[in-house]
């Protein structure tokens, strides 16, 4: 009977251990597993000013939040298919504010 108690005794002491133990690997793992880059959010540029802005901010705090998650830089890149006054200006705005939006487009309305 006493043999029994402390098998029990040590084994339960045995599994606590080996408990406490892979869980302390597995937070090792999780915080060392760190993507090493950008994570790029794309947006394309509409025509209204105010929803291309909207949609560029919620991109932007989605992709800060995935930064800080996985502590990775963040890049929103900007995909103007317009070519007017109203694309440039839009452009500029945006690069203005937010430091990590980069654009790109295929009219010749700014130098890219």
């Amino acid at each position: 009977m006493l043999k029994f108690v402390f098998l029990t005794i040590v084994i339960f002491f045995a599994a606590l251990g080996m408990f406490y133990f892979l869980n302390d690997m597995k937070k090792t793992i999780y915080s060392n597993y760190r993507i090493h880059g950008k994570i790029m959010v794309i947006v394309p540029l509409l025509d209204a000013a105010d929803t291309t802005e909207y949609t560029v901010r919620s991109a932007e705090a989605a992709a800060q939040d995935m930064a800080e998650r996985y502590a990775a830089d963040v890049n929103v890149t900007v995909i103007d298919c317009g070519i007017g006054e109203e694309s440039r200006r839009i452009v500029e705005k945006l690069q203005r504010e937010y430091e990590n939006v980069e654009c790109y487009g295929k009219g010749d309305s700014y130098p890219l």
